[in-house]
């Protein structure tokens, strides 16, 4: 619906008189052990941005992005990972009881109050992904100055600063 908007033709099939509108379509997208199909249909109907849901595994997401660039999907939209900062034990069990996935030392660093630095080196891990644009991070009840520093390092790990 959105996407053939986008191409300037409304849903009854007419076409709109001007330009159509310019604006990014997003979709949801869950770095699991399932096929990709259902993301690489979300591209065929249009998206060109995909957001994970929180992502607490490094090496499960990398092989997570390793079938989506098989799939094309890198080459096709702009892939960013959801992040967020595990303040304990039971905070990554009531994540994952919401379909997170979280690494066994990550999840023992989040229990020895070191959270903020495990996903510092979580989002320096994806940096070294290659087709993933960035991060995305979700406070939480974080706080904000704690973001803002973790925006800034994931800033200079993927490069754009």
């Amino acid at each position: 619906l959105l996407a053939g908007i986008r191409e300037g033709r409304l849903p009854s099939g007419r076409e709109l008189d001007g330009p159509p509108p310019a604006y990014l379509v997003g979709s949801a997208a869950s770095a699991g052990p399932a096929p990709v199909d259902g993301l690489v249909a979300k591209l065929d109907a249009g998206s060109d941005l995909v957001q994970t849901q929180i992502v607490l595994d490094g090496e499960g997401f990398a092989e997570w992005f390793g079938r989506c660039r098989d799939a094309g999907v890198a080459e096709r939209a702009t892939v960013l990972a959801g992040i967020a900062v595990p303040r304990s034990g039971e905070w990554i069990a009531r994540m994952e009881k919401m379909g997170a996935r979280a690494s066994a030392e990550l999840a023992e660093r989040a229990e020895k109050g070191e959270g903020a630095e495990a996903v510092a080196d979580l989002i320096e891990q994806l940096s070294k992904i290659e087709g993933l644009a960035g991060v995305h991070l979700m406070p939480l009840g974080s706080p904000p100055e704690l973001i803002r520093d973790l925006a800034d390092h994931a800033r200079r790990a993927f490069g754009a600063n």
